[in-house]
């Protein structure tokens, strides 16, 4: 494995997250004290929908969205927290941004998994087919500690 740098998140990136998290619940028709459960059924179905069209939107901006509040009800519900991750391996120039879980064995980057699913680029390798995981994936985690990997920020996306 790679040599893993877990670093707080940067605070110019803070306000931009915020912001993100608050359009994500307005684009869905949800306010903040919406449930973890009913954010993600209805993140689901809103990309279900955006899937269902012949081309992927226009924009980043609903991968943007989507990706922070994803994020952001990992934390509200797991306990998760946002930082940003640099591998040694990686070609960017930045720390990803990322939701690490309490005990830091697992790692996930929200807006390029939203990205990715939206864009059509989440390809389950037994099918062939783009996979909406927004659910699966969240659910995936609840209890996900009890058998940690061998080594910490172990990538799920």
């Amino acid at each position: 494995m790679s040599n893993v740098v877990v670093t707080p998140i940067r605070d110019e990136y803070i306000e931009p997250i915020e912001d993100a998290i608050n359009e994500g619940l307005e684009m869905l028709g949800l306010d903040a004290t919406a449930a973890p459960a009913a954010v993600i059924e209805k993140m689901h179905s809103y990309v279900d929908e955006l899937l269902a069209t012949d081309d992927p939107p226009a924009d980043d901006m609903p991968s943007i969205r989507l990706g922070a509040l994803w994020g952001h009800t990992v934390v509200r519900q797991y306990s998760w927290r946002w930082v940003g991750v640099e591998w040694d391996d990686a070609v960017a120039d930045e720390p990803a941004i990322c939701v690490v879980s309490p005990d830091d064995w697992y790692c996930i980057p929200p807006l390029i998994l939203v990205d990715r699913i939206i864009s059509r680029h989440n390809i389950n390798h037994l099918t062939g087919q783009n996979e909406n995981t927004i659910a699966s994936l969240f659910d995936s985690l609840d209890g996900i500690e009890e058998n940690p990997p061998a080594d910490k920020y172990q990538i799920l996306a």
